[in-house]
């Protein structure tokens, strides 16, 4: 394989395995595909867990086995599902947005024997079942898109309508009690509830209506994530803040501290989950009687029941009942829990590489691909990091490196420091400078090459691959000064250390552009507190305006904040520049890559849909050694040998995210 080409071939890899390795690492439970999984409590403590992907589990008790009905063995096909909603270990449904066999989306599917068997139920109406609240008793409510609410009495067999209290708004939130006193509320502001099963319905003023927040972030609805009725209390929690008012004066009560709460019909508890992750148990008058700290691990989704609070953390499910130590109970399932290998890369054979249990396997290229033992690894996992490179097996244990065949057949061991500085000693050869993109119909790059000749580097023919597209690379100059990248050869170690990225005195803002983003502070500000008069500020894709994506904003706070950013550590400073910025199916690319006389290379680059005025951070890479750096030495040499390679970005919109990084 030619140098061109092994450039090429790096890349795509390297691209395709950014959008895969989550895939290939997920590590779910009950072999479920979608982290998307929502958990519900029955009588017995017995639990069931769905996914949005369909998938459904059960337990008819916390230390029993799990059965699980893959949907796509059974009765679903293309379905999203919202909940299980189970009245005893036998008996209950399923709802979300399932297909019936008339194309209408009015069925849920029930089950009398614990999910052995499912029924395909219509409930009367048409529509994305948002939300259900279910008694004990076999009565539960369905809120309906756009249509109204499904009441039954019989655990799920018959259903009856009633109307919504307006058809102006689609309520996804909604909860009844003992009482059939219920509450629903709406993406779009609304509140109502009703003290008579839905015979009548009583708007109430929101948190917002009240103004008990400040609706600064504009671009998000003004919805309910959740309501409820706690004793002679409601509680909403609405754009993810927590309220809480006295049934007979509603008069909202913001309660900063907490993300999200949990009560039952039969209001045997109160808890709720702060914005560290701790879980409060919560006494009548909703004041802290028990704390739980943060819990290690994924949590996927809680419940009160009973008194408790069960919750749904990596492969296990919590009890806590404020007083006693958390119980956990491991899900034992029928069917073994399938645990895939780490992916840790693709060769350039097309496979994927992983290891388990300190075992090295390989697979076809795919999710579902079987994974095959290939050898022993032969350092412990846990003392250092695999990758694969090329065609070897790499193993990095603080400086040190080792090189493996993809047999196991050790090829050589070196340091980051000595293959640093043999990769200079070799003497730079080429450049080569590359610009791309890729999306769902696109794919394509251009590269321009720059060859060492009688002591200066020579420019090559520019190259064009992939797709058609009208971008090309800007114009150079013929030649590169020699001197400048020896110099720059003589830094490349610093892009290797930490503590060489770059501090706030190397982006060098200007008071100009401090002064620019109190300014576009300002205007943002002004826009929030007058819409009509608000100033738009934006251009496509480049946000020459302020905007922060959070309600309740400090204005005061957030324009002294860009003073202090002159005095921000570098740590701090990175770890903000070093936060992806987002997610596209598009990503735009560019890279430089330093060829040695022996054909190594070294890879600079940078992936984003829409990269900062810095293309902060860089990705680098050397004989399979990765590492990302903010150094501000690669702008520096690129500025010097290639001017027009990196756009001129917007750098105060670098200092607005720096900002709003310290808020």
């Amino acid at each position: 394989m030619n140098t061109m080409k092994k450039i090429l071939a790096t890349t795509c890899f390297f691209l395709f395995v950014a959008k895969t390795f989550a895939q290939l690492n997920k590590g779910l439970p009950l072999n479920f595909q979608s982290y998307a999984i929502k958990l519900d409590v029955f009588k017995g403590e017995g639990c069931a867990l769905t996914t949005k992907a369909g998938e459904f589990a059960i337990s008819p008790s916390l230390n029993s086995e799990w059965l699980e009905n893959n949907p796509r063995k059974t009765f679903i096909s293309g379905c999203t599902l919202e909940r299980a909603t189970f009245f005893n270990k036998d008996t209950g449904f399923v709802s979300g947005f399932i297909s019936a066999q008339s194309g209408k989306y009015n069925v849920i599917y029930r089950t009398a024997n614990g999910g052995q068997d499912w029924t395909a139920v219509n409930f009367g109406q048409n529509g994305w079942v948002d939300d259900a609240s279910k008694l004990s008793n076999g009565e539960a409510w369905l809120s309906v898109s756009g249509s109204g609410i499904a009441y039954t009495k019989d655990f799920g067999a018959t259903w009856t309508r009633f109307e919504f209290p307006t058809t102006k708004q689609r309520f996804t939130n909604i909860f009844f009690n003992e009482q059939k006193q219920g509450i629903i509320g709406s993406v779009w502001n609304a509140l109502a509830v009703t003290d008579d099963n839905c015979e009548n319905w009583k708007t109430l003023p929101t948190p917002l209506d009240q103004k008990k927040y400040s609706k600064t972030n504009t671009n998000q609805r003004p919805e309910f994530n959740k309501v409820g009725i706690y004793k002679d209390y409601y509680i909403v929690c609405q754009e993810d803040m927590v309220f809480y008012s006295r049934k007979d004066t509603i008069n909202w009560i913001f309660l900063p501290d907490y993300v999200d709460f949990y009560t039952d019909p039969e209001n045997s508890g109160l808890f709720f989950k702060t914005n560290k992750g701790e879980y409060i148990k919560s006494n009548d008058e909703l004041k802290v009687a028990a704390s739980l700290q943060r819990q290690p691990g994924s949590h996927y989704d809680a419940r009160c029941f009973n008194g408790s609070l069960f919750f749904f953390i990596n492969n296990k499910i919590g009890k806590w009942q404020g007083i006693q130590p958390v119980f956990y109970a491991e899900i034992k399932s029928q069917n073994p829990v399938i645990e895939l290998p780490y992916a840790i890369g693709y060769a350039l054979n097309g496979k994927a590489y992983g290891i388990k249990n300190d075992k090295i396997f390989s697979a076809k290229s795919t999710i579902d691909s079987v994974w095959e033992y290939a050898f022993d690894a032969p350092f412990p996992k846990d003392n250092g990091i695999y990758s694969i490179q090329d065609e070897q097996l790499l193993y990095q244990k603080g400086d040190s490196i080792f090189y493996f065949s993809l047999t196991g057949k050790p090829m050589g061991k070196t340091t980051r420091d000595e293959m640093i500085k043999k990769f200079c000693d070799a003497g730079i050869t080429s450049i080569v400078f590359r610009k791309g993109s890729h999306g769902c119909f696109h794919m394509y790059s251009d590269e321009l090459t720059y060859t060492l000749r009688d002591e200066v580097y020579q420019q090559d023919v520019e190259a064009s691959s992939g797709t058609k597209h009208s971008e090309l690379l800007p114009a150079n100059d013929a030649i590169i000064d020699s001197a400048v990248v020896g110099a720059f050869s003589c830094k490349i170690n610093l892009l290797f250390n930490p503590e060489n990225n770059a501090s706030i005195n190397d982006l060098a803002f200007t008071e100009k552009e401090y002064q620019q983003c109190k300014n576009d502070i300002i205007e943002f500000q002004k826009g929030i507190e007058n819409p009509k008069k608000k100033k738009d500020t934006r251009s496509g894709a480049e946000n020459t305006g302020f905007s922060f994506a959070k309600n309740n904003i400090d204005f005061s706070r957030l324009l002294h904040l860009v003073d202090s950013v002159k005095m921000i550590a570098s740590p701090t400073l990175n770890d903000i520049l070093q936060t992806p910025r987002g997610w596209s199916t598009t990503t735009d690319w560019s890279e430089i890559t330093l060829i040695n006389s022996k054909g190594q290379m070294l890879t600079i680059q940078h992936d984003s849909y829409f990269p900062n005025a810095f293309y902060l951070p860089w990705r680098v890479s050397l004989n399979g050694y990765i590492t990302y750096s903010t150094c501000i030495e690669i702008n520096n040499f690129i500025n010097k040998v290639y001017p027009g390679f990196l756009v001129k970005g917007n750098r105060v919109e670098v200092l607005h995210t720096i900002v709003k990084g310290i808020y």
